[in-house]
């Protein structure tokens, strides 16, 4: 499973609609469940799993869902349905990748936890306050979300396997992307070439 992690403003939800639209051999959407209303331009089932509150909590009291979060007054979590997908690819906080580790370990589910790759989308904190402004009205809520993304980010790169930086939005989603292709290519065989030495090592023993 993959999943993006960025500050808000960043463009994670832009990055993960590109790759699976134009990757989508390589992707398939791990969409999150949410209780809060839905927006305009946002359809069921593509953007989220939009349900009510007491739908919300009767998953969560049967365990089908994971990394459940409060943002203001609405729950956030991914189901288990999507963790099936074998090329998932999800949008969550630093705490949501967190929490899902956690759960994914008390369970001794090392298969998904060890399937599990982070990408981590990083843009300065100026670029992401300007554009915030910009594409919304409350702006006191824009500089309360700046504040708590710094807060929240502090030292996240030793979390990620993978870092896309995107200083002042310079890259395109092309580029971005192509980028993100070379080092899952690159992580691959890393994690092909340690396989492969554990094989050695156990025919060894």
């Amino acid at each position: 499973m993959y999943i993006i992690v960025g500050a808000g403003g960043s463009g994670k939800s832009t990055l993960q609609e590109y790759l699976i639209k134009n990757y989508y051999k390589n992707f398939d959407r791990a969409i999150s469940t949410t209780t809060r209303p839905m927006r305009k331009r946002e359809y069921d089932g593509i953007d989220y799993h939009f349900i009510n509150v007491y739908d919300f909590c009767e998953k969560e009291n049967k365990s089908e869902v994971y990394c459940v979060e409060q943002y203001n007054d609405w729950f956030y979590a991914i189901e288990k349905k999507e963790l099936e997908k074998e090329n998932g690819l999800a949008v969550l906080t630093p705490v949501g990748v967190k929490t899902l580790k956690s759960e994914l370990a008390k369970l001794n589910d090392s298969n998904k936890l060890n399937n599990i790759t982070v990408i981590y989308l990083k843009v300065d904190g100026k670029s992401r306050l300007k554009k915030m402004l910009e594409s919304r009205s409350d702006k006191q809520e824009c500089h309360r979300r700046y504040i708590a993304d710094e807060k929240m980010f502090e030292n996240f790169e030793e979390n990620a396997d993978i870092i896309l930086e995107n200083y002042g939005y310079c890259k395109t989603l092309k580029e971005l992307s192509a980028e993100l292709m070379d080092k899952l290519n690159s992580l691959n065989k890393l994690h092909n070439n340690e396989l492969e030495r554990n094989v050695e090592n156990d025919l060894e023993i």
